[in-house]
């Protein structure tokens, strides 16, 4: 089911032009995370997410704004997008994430101005349609994955609620890219669309061990395809029962 479910919005969480992107904007693996201003477990999370950074300069993180802690928050993450507009989001956000207290408006446009920006301009841009946008969608994605609480983290086929120490992450990064390899060297030779379907049905970690299977198979075949109808009839095999049953049970439905 987890699987389906990432696999179902993983457009969403990497690659939605209206989140913030930090680290390698062309690195070859994803962190997503779900954060807050005001939680203390995300600003405890902040060295050990600056700690991946560092180690692997692949890595791209993707930011969803989730303001789940009070008013406070909403406006914090509301200034925070805001700030897009101005080329500071990275600078505001470590800021923000750095800050004593609660994030609340008086203490937020304070850190606006400590950064540069122009806090006028700041206020007229926070009322974007598309910040409204990103915090939707966040609350959103949040309740399809089945998060509860910030910080939660979306690393290659893994959910991750709550804080985990840099290694861990590093570790994570380090198996979602060589997940990410083995599917996309093993499907050199296979239809795009065969493993378009196999990665949708059963998520990236279990097409990765399917693609290796299937090559295994063929070798041990001599290169016959018969072993490509096979995993086809297999996807199908479902969907042909149901179809089949609603066909037989027709006459009987009254």
């Amino acid at each position: 089911m987890a699987a389906k479910v990432l696999s179902d919005n993983r457009n969403l969480l990497e690659n939605n032009p209206n989140a913030p992107v930090l680290g390698n904007p062309a690195g070859d693996v994803t962190v997503v995370e779900f954060f807050d201003y005001n939680c203390p477990y995300c600003r405890r999370a902040k060295p050990r997410i600056e700690a991946l950074l560092e180690e692997d300069p692949n890595v791209r993180l993707v930011y969803r704004e989730w303001p789940i802690l009070g008013d406070g928050s909403v406006f914090a993450a509301r200034a925070a997008l805001a700030s897009r507009a101005q080329g500071k989001y990275e600078e505001f956000h470590w800021a923000l994430m750095g800050m004593a207290g609660r994030a609340e408006e008086a203490s937020v446009m304070q850190v606006a101005e400590q950064v540069g920006l122009d806090v006028a301009q700041l206020r007229r841009d926070m009322d974007a349609p598309e910040i409204d946008a990103h915090i939707a969608a966040s609350m959103e994605l949040s309740r399809t994955l089945g998060f509860n609480g910030t910080p939660s983290f979306v690393i290659g086929d893994a959910l991750v609620p709550g804080v985990i120490e840099a290694d861990q992450m590093i570790r994570l990064a380090e198996e979602a890219r060589a997940a990410s390899q083995q599917l996309q060297t093993g499907a050199a030779s296979y239809p795009a669309a065969l493993i378009a379907s196999i990665t949708a049905a059963l998520g990236r970690s279990v097409a990765t061990s399917t693609v290796r299977a299937l090559r295994s198979a063929e070798t041990l075949a001599s290169g016959s395809r018969a072993v490509i109808s096979f995993v086809i009839a297999a996807v199908q095999w479902p969907q042909l029962i149901s179809r089949t049953w609603n066909f037989m049970r027709g006459p009987f439905v009254s």
